[in-house]
């Protein structure tokens, strides 16, 4: 199986194969370049290294597939709100009001 359904070149690139260096230090860090993949992410909300198998939410840990489903489906929820109640259009005509171009009541 393995054989017939891995990807050379796509597991060079995500475990840095190429990498002449292992590890950085960064603001009185190390941080590891070589295979990233298997690093834990560190933050406890979302925020994830690229190619984290996990991230946690409030410090639990959920594949970051769901993580990043569940993200699109309320950044989805919250632009169809946007529309529906054409918060935008409110936003720009109370810009207007504010700035004294428009006269407020008036379309």
């Amino acid at each position: 199986m393995r054989d017939r359904y891995s990807n050379e070149s796509l597991e060079e690139f995500v475990t840095n194969k190429n990498e002449t260096v292992r590890f950085v230090e960064f603001n009185g860090e190390i941080i590891q370049k070589l295979e990233p993949i298997f690093m834990e992410p560190r933050s406890r909300f979302i925020k994830a290294h690229f190619y984290s198998p996990t991230k946690q939410v409030f410090g639990v840990k959920f594949d970051t597939f769901i993580v990043n489903v569940v993200v699109l489906w309320v950044m989805t929820t919250m632009l169809y709100l946007a529309l529906y109640f054409r918060l935008l259009k409110k936003l720009l005509d109370s810009g207007e009001v504010m700035m004294g171009k428009k006269h407020k009541g008036s379309d």
